[in-house]
């Protein structure tokens, strides 16, 4: 008798092809606005400060009324306080008190009369936003522009509930940031707050900025724990985190230490200007002997071959032994809400870095000293530029310092290198430039134009889509007995495309077949392509990519 052996064929699923391929590359670099999880004016401000009307003061999320960038989950308002004092606030459904935000009041204090603050609201989930887990994740209510306590503390059952002790005052450290580190005798699951020092009016709590609340819960594995705690004023978030040792091997390397790449290495064990170890954010406080520009990498201690970025980053210090933090972000942040590049592997320092930026591009002459082009700063370490782009087409841009290019932001982080590029499907378009100086992103984010997709020599390559393990996009999925038809569909939205195809490689008999898909169907958001391919009656690979036409 003989034994039937069953024979596979594999399928390999490569990225999208399109006929534009230019055009891919610069969607893949700048990036549309994230869809708000709140539609604009459905939200509400209501304060202390006019009256607790819950619908007079909308929260906007279209770039006006001090709305930074429309449509990317973050509602804001700029209002004028009357009274210098202390505030108290919600972010409510507009006409409705049933849901608002936090649970219990938030707070803030104006120094003077008639003191311009920007209210926000961040409805984005970031639950699955890379590197430390700040609390909370969703529903975020803060305020930019006000007057913050001079001292914070942490405070908890691990140390008594005492809101002046000095062992757990927490240590400003500029960029909106307050740190403890505080070593946990006794293992065991404990709470925590951060509040200002000796009051119990101003808090952080699990639902963020507020009067009081909940506090936030967290667990300690073994006795002698040291655990980081770290609010983030800009957000109005607080982390808190166990240290451990991160995996990695990183040094910096730079002018101001010889350039010597296997002696100063950075550090994620919470120690050595590391704040949380084990995050995956390398760090270190180093004391530069001289004032003024320095060059740097982050490098694979005793390894050139691995270093970042490209060309050398900067840092600027303004006086001699001034200690400067540098960082090195390993975590990948592609997933992010918001998405700012680079992504990954991001090199930033803490230094007296340039106020005055100008964004630069083929579509304004390369010109950094162009004031219709020079970015806002909008506080927090952010700068902020509208633009109108008169034509759609393809672009690049950078962001340089104003009137001087040796400091710049490209697609690589702080350093000169090569720029993002960007593409506009229409005449007209308002893109957004945002520049994150404290930690060293940024990114050009360009609107879809109105009324959708289209057949207009444009393609929608956000939503351009193909999983090959969800049985949606490919039936039946992974390896399949020979003479097994495979169906495959793509994904493109609705109305967008006048044709798709596919392009099959079977590397066993070095055949290539370039296939017409059918449309299969068009839900109003998504249009669905389809073809099913014919079972190889030999054992092979069969290797794919869609062109979208």
């Amino acid at each position: 008798m003989k034994t039937q052996t069953t024979k596979r064929v594999r399928l390999i699923a490569l990225s999208v092809l399109a006929l534009a391929l230019l055009a891919l590359s610069a969607r893949q670099a700048a990036t549309a606005a994230p869809t708000p999880t709140a539609p604009t004016n459905t939200w509400c401000a209501a304060g202390s400060f006019q009256g607790w009307d819950n619908s007079a003061n909308p929260l906007y999320d279209d770039g006006t009324n001090g709305d930074l960038m429309a449509d990317d989950g973050i509602l804001s308002l700029d209002f004028t306080i009357p009274t210098a004092g202390r505030h108290e606030w919600k972010a409510v459904t507009c006409g409705d008190w049933g849901t608002t935000f936090p649970s219990q009041n938030s707070w803030f204090y104006t120094d003077n009369d008639n003191q311009a603050v920007r209210l926000t609201f961040d409805t984005n989930d970031h639950a699955g936003d890379a590197g430390t887990t700040y609390t909370p994740a969703q529903n975020i209510v803060n305020v930019a522009g006000d007057n913050l306590p001079a001292s914070f503390t942490a405070v908890g059952d691990w140390q008594g509930w005492d809101n002046a002790n000095p062992a757990t005052a927490m240590t400003d450290l500029g960029h909106g940031l307050y740190y403890l580190q505080y070593t946990i005798a006794t293992a065991g699951a404990y709470q925590a707050k951060v509040v200002q020092t000796g009051s119990w009016s101003e808090q952080f709590v699990a639902d963020g900025r507020a009067v009081d609340g909940s506090p936030l819960a967290f667990d300690v594995a073994a006795d002698n724990t040291r655990v980081s705690f770290l609010l983030d004023t800009h957000t109005g978030r607080v982390a808190i985190a166990g240290n451990s040792n991160g995996s990695g091997n990183w040094c910096v390397a730079g002018g101001f230490q010889g350039w010597d790449n296997d002696d100063t290495p950075l550090n994620d064990d919470g120690l050595s200007g590391d704040l949380i170890g084990g995050d995956g954010v390398f760090s270190l406080d180093y004391t530069l002997a001289n004032a003024g520009r320095d060059e740097f990498k982050v490098v694979e201690c005793g390894n050139w071959g691995n270093a970042y970025p490209t060309n050398n980053a900067w840092v600027i210090t303004s006086a001699p032994n001034q200690t400067v933090k540098f960082t090195f972000d390993t975590n990948d942040h592609s997933g992010d809400v918001l998405p700012l590049s680079p992504a990954q592997n991001i090199v930033n320092a803490w230094d007296d870095a340039p106020t005055a930026w100008t964004a630069v591009g083929d579509w304004q002459g390369w010109d950094n000293a162009n004031p219709a082009t020079a970015m806002s700063d909008v506080g927090n370490g952010l700068y902020l530029l509208h633009y109108e782009i008169a034509s759609g087409g393809l672009y690049q841009a950078k962001i340089s310092q104003t009137s001087d290019w040796a400091n710049q932001f490209s697609a690589d982080g702080r350093n000169d290198s090569s720029p993002l590029t960007f593409q506009t499907l229409a005449d007209n378009l308002t893109i957004t430039i945002l520049l994150d100086v404290d930690s060293g992103r940024w990114n050009v984010f360009v609107p879809e134009p109105e009324g959708g997709a289209g057949h207009d020599d444009n393609i929608f390559w956000d939503d351009l889509g193909h999983d090959s393990r969800d049985p949606l996009y490919r039936t039946p999925g992974g390896p399949v007995t020979t003479n097994t038809p495979v169906t495959l569909r793509f994904r493109a939205a609705s109305n967008d495309l006048t044709a798709a195809k596919v392009r099959v490689w079977d590397d066993r008999n070095n055949v290539n077949m370039l296939l017409p898909m059918a449309l299969a169907a068009d839900d109003g958001v998504y249009e669905w392509w389809e073809i099913t391919l014919p079972g190889s009656p030999d054992p092979t690979i069969y290797w794919y990519r869609f062109i979208a036409i």
